[in-house]
């Protein structure tokens, strides 16, 4: 029988859950550039998977200017390295115990 010596995970979506941050993010960098209005999550999520900046792009709509764009993505960049971001991933449900069998499995 062959011993595993390392597993390798994917971070988002396996380990944790970062919708709701991603989110936030969105929704503090327009607020940031004084787009006030009320954007729902599912105009947000529409836009996943996207690059950061078109996601910010598409959603200001008629608010978009160039340096508009740029301030927002500079903020949304420090934001998503931020503590702030990491404490608002959820784990993956039963990830602890997972992760604690594992080790215990050698």
């Amino acid at each position: 029988m062959m011993k595993i010596k390392l597993i390798i995970f994917d971070f988002d979506g396996v380990l944790v859950i970062s919708n709701r941050a991603h989110i936030g993010v969105t929704r503090r960098a327009l607020r940031h550039v004084g787009i006030e209005r009320e954007i729902s999550d599912s105009e947000i999520t529409y836009h996943f998977g996207k690059a950061y900046r078109n996601v910010l792009k598409a959603i200001m709509g008629k608010d978009y200017t160039e340096e508009r764009l740029e301030k927002a993505a500079r903020y949304q960049y420090n934001l998503l390295l931020s503590d702030w971001f990491m404490k608002r991933m959820q784990p993956i449900k039963g990830l602890e115990e997972f992760l604690i069998e594992l080790k215990k499995r050698g």
